[in-house]
């Protein structure tokens, strides 16, 4: 199912954001002419485990065999659709601005 295994995969994208924002998107080919459109986010200050655990009941309660559907809960969002509701080249530009995070330190101090 690819609706399934599409908000799953947000959930982790959002879970394992090295920015910090909990938020991700998501575009797949839902049929060779349609896209399925998903956005997941936490609230910042979630942990980890409650981010996890939020959207898990955020996908739950999405239902099956919808065309869209969004659930809203005070921690977390997410929704899905099968046109663009949210301004895609923004997003895209934006990923490609935020800077990667920086390399784990090997407790070696470099001299030049």
């Amino acid at each position: 199912n690819i609706l399934a295994s599409t908000v799953n995969d947000i959930k982790h994208e959002v879970m394992d954001s090295n920015s910090g924002k909990k938020f991700a998107t998501k575009e797949v080919n839902f049929t060779s002419s349609v896209k399925l459109y998903t956005l997941a986010q936490c609230t910042p200050d979630m942990s980890t485990f409650d981010c996890d655990i939020c959207l898990s009941m955020a996908i739950s309660t999405l239902g099956d065999g919808k065309q869209g559907a969004q659930s809203l809960l005070p921690g977390c969002n997410l929704r899905y659709e099968l046109y663009p509701f949210y301004n895609v080249s923004a997003v895209s530009i934006q990923s490609e601005l935020t800077p990667p995070p920086p390399p784990p330190s090997s407790g070696t101090i470099l001299l030049r």
